[in-house]
């Protein structure tokens, strides 16, 4: 139930910051957010494959971490 509560607590900061985007995309979002970094690097591949079954021919739009890369930089 911890992941699940996770991922709906993911999801809602999601959709307040992307208020207009579809929910699918802000499910989409949480459940990479949350999951992606606990897998190992063999893991990914399966992991986006099954996303791509659950959420057919919704396309996630990549992450540009600009803010990131300034306060890197």
């Amino acid at each position: 139930m911890r992941a699940v509560k996770s991922i709906l607590v993911a999801s809602g900061g999601f959709k307040r910051t992307m208020p207009d985007d579809n929910e699918d995309i802000v499910t989409l979002t949480a459940l990479k957010a949350v999951n992606l970094p606990k897998f190992t690097i063999n893991d990914i591949p399966l992991f986006l494959s099954i996303m791509k079954d659950l959420f057919p021919g919704i396309e996630m739009p990549n992450s540009d971490y600009v803010d990131l890369k300034k306060a890197l930089i």
